[in-house]
């Protein structure tokens, strides 16, 4: 995906201070860190390549092998959902096409 995609996915990203790779296809989530903010490692084919290989990306850091798991509209939703809602720790599931975010506000 071309950098000027990705600059949507990381604005939304940025609203709830995740990183890009927490909906990515190629992120796989190990848990969560101490400060609530979701882990993920990468799982890309080039990932010695990328520049969340050593590391992670850190919020706000782009990748170019970033490949979304979801739709903008998803993420949005997602998203606007935890903005409302004020949670710091987070669970999404999906339930015969709703979108389902658990969360606590502390």
């Amino acid at each position: 995906m071309k950098a000027k995609q990705r600059e949507v996915y990381l604005a939304l990203m940025a609203e709830v201070d995740w990183q890009l790779c927490s909906f990515c296809k190629q992120g796989i989530t190990t848990g969560s860190s101490c400060d609530d903010n979701i882990m993920t490692e990468c799982d890309h084919p080039l990932g010695d390549r990328l520049p969340s290989s050593d590391w992670g990306l850190e919020p706000g850091q782009d990748c170019w092998g970033f490949v979304p798991s979801h739709s903008v509209d998803y993420i949005a939703e997602v998203v606007a959902i935890i903005l409302r809602e004020g949670y710091k720790s987070v669970s999404i599931d999906e339930k015969d096409g709703m979108i389902l975010v658990y969360g606590t506000k502390e």
